[in-house]
């Protein structure tokens, strides 16, 4: 009995069940495009290999060479691709980075927002 009122308790002390997640809109046409440039371009050079899931292989030394704020850079374009090739309004998207021989450089989920009013100001 006192575990039952303790429980009711604890229900009525939240604010209820979480709200739904918004859906998001898809990233603005000309992020798509040029995420979708920037990685045919590199994929031209025999860069790397990519795919519209957010997965890309790359050469192990090519990644190593990159600094954190190019990976994270590279993620995103994979991210923001993914969203645009099929938008299902998520906010982040599963990016894997993998080497030639398989092994995972990096997995990560990657917001594909983006706040307009911030790039207004």
């Amino acid at each position: 009995m006192r575990l039952l009122l303790a429980s009711l308790l604890l229900l009525a002390a939240c604010d209820g069940p979480p709200a739904p997640k918004q859906a998001v809109a898809a990233p603005p046409a000309e992020l798509c495009g040029q995420a979708s440039k920037a990685l045919e371009q590199l994929k031209t050079k025999g860069a790397i290999d990519y795919d519209s899931k957010g997965e890309a292989t790359m050469p192990q030394d090519a990644w190593m060479r990159m600094g954190a704020t190019e990976h994270s850079q590279f993620a995103r374009m994979l991210a923001f691709h993914a969203a645009c090739v099929s938008p299902d309004g998520a906010a982040e998207r599963q990016v894997r980075i993998r080497n030639e021989s398989g092994i995972i450089l990096l997995e990560n989920m990657v917001p594909v927002t983006v706040d307009l009013g911030a790039a207004t100001d």
